[in-house]
């Protein structure tokens, strides 16, 4: 019989986030995009169903409409901006603006030039501030100076009535000079982006198309879909009710069986993440605890349960959840409160560590 020992960790509870459980984000890809279901067009609103892999059009604007930043308002109206002047039911609106859109007429919700924005400056992200009654927060295209104030193309800009204010510091949070933002909006830690090149960020690189998520301190992945191709951007995303979902953490302690001299039957609750499809498990050394190598990936009949058979020793064991797609969530804390780290050899690729819906 193996001399093995057991220790069963408390996958701590992570706090909810303001998302609902929608599984859905808009976005506005910058180019044609070839995706599963087809192409998708610049001037195309898509929803994208993260959990199943899904890309549909649900707004289709005029030909040529190339949209730079988009946001859904609370109410469902739109909020968009373009890259030239644009002719949208009898209104000419320049690329300073922040156009609204509820399904048939089109209004002008910021007046780019009477809040001081030069012409010459495009509007590429939007978001508004706890709600529809909130604060506009927008991204430029280029570094430009609004009352009297320099922002980057990387900053995001608060506007509370026409006073602008600096509402994140792209140098202060380490993006790079190179780097534009070209989406954002609110969510459960701070604030979601996403980028127009490649940018390295705290020793790992995050590609236009993907969501990365700013908490004040660091920057993790919040979502990214290996089918999104290289060549597309996301001219303009909106999350919907704050956040993407995520897979999140198990949120009780996991518990141990032993069945059999060799077999222990692992249980543990659902993760408090919405977009959890599968589970887990994890084995280390106890006194290595940064040993834990995956030992299955799937939860067999979707019980929230599973017979492992342990190396020789004393083992610890974490679950963890991922998505469908590509993404699993967090290992928990230690006892210092500081997340534990990735498996030697994981079941999903990336990490988001956001918080559970």
């Amino acid at each position: 019989m193996k001399n093995t020992t057991f220790v069963f960790f408390m996958i701590l509870f992570v706090a909810p986030s303001a998302m609902g459980q929608s599984a859905t984000f808009g976005l506005i890809p910058d180019v044609p995009t070839q995706l599963p279901a087809g192409f998708r067009l610049p001037w195309e609103i898509v929803e994208h169903d993260a959990t199943a892999g899904t890309y549909t059009a649900t707004t289709t604007l005029p030909v040529n409409t190339f949209v730079t930043a988009l946001h859904e308002m609370d109410s469902g109206d739109r909020l968009f901006a373009v890259d030239a002047p644009t002719n949208l039911g009898g209104t000419v609106f320049e690329p300073r603006d922040v156009i609204r859109f509820d399904g048939a007429v089109y209004s002008l919700f910021f007046d780019g030039a009477a809040n001081g924005v030069p012409a010459g400056t495009s509007v590429d992200a939007v978001f508004l501030l706890g709600g529809d009654t909130g604060d506009p927060v927008l991204s430029f295209d280029v570094p430009t100076s609004v009352g009297g104030t320099w922002y980057l193309a990387g900053d995001l800009v608060r506007f509370t009535g026409a006073v602008a204010s600096l509402h994140f510091d792209a140098a202060a949070a380490g993006l790079p000079a190179g780097t534009n933002v070209i989406g954002a909006d609110e969510s459960a830690a701070g604030v979601a982006l996403t980028f127009d090149v490649p940018t390295k960020l705290g020793g790992t690189f995050y590609l236009p198309g993907q969501l990365v998520e700013w908490d004040g301190a660091s920057f993790s992945l919040l979502y990214g879909d290996p089918v999104w191709p290289i060549s597309s951007q996301f001219n303009g995303f909106c999350l919907q009710g704050g956040e993407v979902l995520i897979p999140g953490a198990v949120s009780a302690t996991l518990m141990a069986d032993k069945v059999s001299a060799s077999t222990v039957h692992l249980s543990w609750a659902a993760s408090c993440g919405a977009a959890a499809a599968d589970y887990g498990i994890y084995e280390g050394q106890i006194g290595d605890w940064t040993s834990h190598t995956m030992v299955d990936c799937i939860d067999d009949g979707a019980d929230l349960s599973e017979n492992v058979n342990p190396a020789a020793g004393s083992r610890y064991f974490l679950v963890v959840p991922h998505d469908a797609v590509a993404v699993e969530g967090s290992y928990g804390t230690d006892h210092s409160g500081a997340e534990r780290p990735p498996g030697t050899a994981t079941c999903q690729a990336a990490r988001s560590l956001g918080q559970c819906s």
